[in-house]
C-alpha cells in the first residue's frame, strides 16, 4: 500500500542518512586506531532502536568497531550485507565508505529492523480493514434505511386498500409526504378512491331515487287496483240490481197477464 512504501522508503533514507553520518564522523578513529572513540560513536546509535546492529571495517575487512542495540531481540551472529537484506527481508542493511582525503579507509556497515514498516504495513491492513467494515456497516444500514422508506410507504398503502376493500369506505386516504414516485402513487391511489367515492355517492343518489319513484309506482299501481276493485264491485252490484229489476218486471208482467186472463 501507499503507507507501506512511505514508511520503508522513510526508513531506508533514515538509515542511509544515520550510515552517511557515522562514516564521516568516524574516519578519526580508524586513522589514530581508537577502537573506544570508535565505539562511542557507534553507540549514539542507540538512541535509534529500530537500529539493531552496526560494524565499523578497515581495509582489510577485519571488524575494527561494533555496536548492538541492547534491547534487540534478534542477535546477528554476522551482520548481513545490503544484498543479503532483500525486499522481503526483515532487515535493512546499509554501507558506506569511509573517506579521508579521498582515500578509502574502511567501511560501516548498519542494520536495522523492518519493524516500523512491518507496523506500518499492519496498521494499513487493519485500517483497511476496519474501513472496509464501517462501510458495509454503513452501506448495509443505508440500504435497510432506504428499504423502510420504500416499503414503509407502499405497506401504509396496502393497508389502506385492504381497509377499503373491507369496509368500502371511500373515503380513506393514503398519507403521502414525498415527491418522489411513490409520493405520485400515494397521490394518484387517493385520486382514484375520490372518483370512486364520488361514483359511489351519486350510484347511492340514484339509488334512493330509483327506491323512492319504485316505491312511488307501487303505491299507484295499488291505488289503480283498488279502484278497479271498486269499479268491479260496483259493477257487479249495477248488474245484480238490473237483474233483479229485470226479474220484478218479468213478475209484475205476469202477474198482469194472469189478472188480465182472470177478468176475461
Amino acid at each position: 500500500t501507499t503507507q507501506a512504501r512511505f514508511a520503508n522508503n522513510r526508513l531506508q533514507r533514515e538509515i542511509e542518512t544515520t550510515t552517511e553520518l557515522l562514516a564521516s564522523n568516524i574516519a578519526a578513529s580508524l586513522i589514530f586506531n581508537s577502537k573506544s572513540e570508535a565505539v562511542n560513536t557507534l553507540s549514539t546509535l542507540r538512541f535509534k532502536p529500530h537500529i539493531e546492529a552496526a560494524a565499523l571495517y578497515n581495509n582489510d575487512g577485519v571488524i575494527f568497531a561494533e555496536y548492538s542495540q541492547p534491547d534487540a531481540q534478534h542477535r546477528h551472529e554476522r551482520l548481513p550485507t545490503p544484498d543479503e537484506c532483500g525486499t522481503f527481508s526483515i532487515c535493512l542493511s546499509v554501507e558506506r565508505l569511509v573517506y579521508l582525503d579521498g582515500d578509502t579507509i574502511g567501511r560501516v556497515l548498519v542494520v536495522a529492523s523492518k519493524k516500523p514498516v512491518i507496523s506500518a504495513i499492519l496498521s494499513s491492513v487493519v485500517t483497511a480493514v476496519l474501513s472496509i467494515i464501517l462501510s458495509t456497516v454503513v452501506a448495509i444500514k443505508l440500504a435497510f434505511g432506504y428499504l423502510r422508506s420504500v416499503t414503509a410507504p407502499v405497506e401504509a398503502l396496502a393497508k389502506v386498500a385492504d381497509e377499503v376493500s373491507r369496509t368500502e369506505n371511500y373515503s380513506l386516504r393514503a398519507r403521502h409526504t414525498s415527491n418522489d414516485e411513490l409520493g405520485q402513487l400515494s397521490r394518484a391511489f387517493n385520486e382514484m378512491l375520490k372518483h370512486i367515492q364520488q361514483s359511489d355517492s351519486r350510484l347511492r343518489l340514484t339509488s334512493d331515487e330509483l327506491s323512492s319513484r319504485v316505491k312511488e309506482l307501487n303505491t299507484e299501481k295499488e291505488e289503480r287496483t283498488l279502484a278497479q276493485d271498486r269499479e268491479r264491485r260496483l259493477h257487479e252490484r249495477l248488474t245484480e240490481a238490473q237483474e233483479l229489476k229485470a226479474e220484478s218486471l218479468r213478475d209484475a208482467k205476469e202477474a198482469a197477464e194472469q189478472a188480465n186472463r182472470i177478468k176475461s
